[in-house]
């Protein structure tokens, strides 16, 4: 195929693509926002909004990006979400996987640019962990599927999140974190701030509750939340501006999709109780820690006596 012949193929399907917008008989819908052709890699890039029909993600529109290569519709096209989702069949970089776009699997020549997306917004509706292109997403869609997603039109991952948080308030185990919510993205939509206390077990600490901030970014569950103290706190491990260090928050291998809060939770407990001056962001707190003792439990007395918070 030439490239003039594929470049009037690939407007073609285009044009067809349009219609999805108009058209009220089918149940998929596709919002074409740009087109372009990139001149180095000779392909055309498609990009558009899919609005899935399942009750997760109906209440929200996706981005998603179309890669039509040269010989289209002899080799096939690659899909990207650009809009983050929590799915079995979207990676963490926003790559879609499905049978219809290999070659070895369904793809024909007779394939249109309508079919994979009709083919992408069933897959998202309906996931295939089979076909999956996050393994742990889809382990933990089989082991709970009433929590399996949350993304950008949906809060569920959220709201299991949080209800996860407030048991904890409740939770007889005398080993178990101890957490009061007190402000979550279910009390002001579209926050993706939540407040509560935490209550160490550890002498000094122990005293008081002290309020941290969980601020969940746009890619979250795929990237880690960030955490900080609201109420001052006298520690090595945690800075002026409040900040914490947290290995599992600072590593690739420590977060993961499939992370809870109330692990999260658990470890920040952990820190608070079991100072590590070796990752220190506090330099003299950590001296004063190793070197005076005394001194250090007198002014985290003064801190939590001057600052702590209820811990009922």
């Amino acid at each position: 195929m030439t490239t003039s012949n594929f470049d009037e193929y690939a407007q073609t399907q285009i044009d067809e693509l349009k219609l999805l917008d108009s058209e009220t008989h089918t149940s998929v819908i596709f919002k074409l926002d740009s087109t372009s052709f990139n001149k180095e890699a000779k392909e055309h890039i498609i990009i558009g909004r899919i609005f899935p029909n399942s009750d997760i993600f109906n209440e929200g529109a996706f981005q998603i990006q179309i890669k039509v290569p040269l010989y289209y519709p002899l080799n096939t096209p690659t899909v990207k979400f650009i809009t983050p989702i929590y799915h079995p069949s979207v990676n963490k970089d926003g790559e879609f996987h499905h049978e219809l776009l290999l070659k070895t699997a369904c793809w024909t020549s007779k394939t249109t640019l309508k079919d994979i997306v009709k083919a992408i917004v069933q897959r998202i509706d309906a996931a295939e962990v089979y076909w999956s292109r996050n393994c742990e997403v889809a382990e933990e869609y089989e082991k709970n599927k009433k929590e399996k997603m949350a993304g950008p039109g949906g809060n569920r991952r959220i709201m299991t999140e949080v209800s996860r948080l407030q048991a904890l308030a409740t939770n007889n185990d005398p080993t178990a974190p101890k957490f009061l919510l007190d402000k979550s993205p279910m009390d002001t939509p579209g926050s993706n701030i939540i407040l509560g206390r935490i209550l160490p077990r550890s002498a000094i600490y122990n005293q008081a509750a002290f309020q941290i901030e969980l601020k969940l970014p746009n890619e979250y569950p795929f990237k880690a939340p960030e955490i900080r103290f609201i109420t001052p706190i006298y520690h090595p491990n945690v800075n002026e501006e409040g900040k914490i260090c947290l290995e599992k928050l600072n590593s690739p291998e420590g977060f993961k999709p499939v992370t809870p809060l109330t692990e999260i939770v658990k470890d920040v407990i952990d820190r608070i109780d079991n100072p590590d001056v070796d990752h220190a962001l506090n330099a003299d707190i950590a001296a004063e820690y190793t070197n005076n003792k005394s001194a250090f439990d007198r002014k985290a007395a003064e801190m939590v006596k001057k600052h702590g918070l209820p811990r009922t």
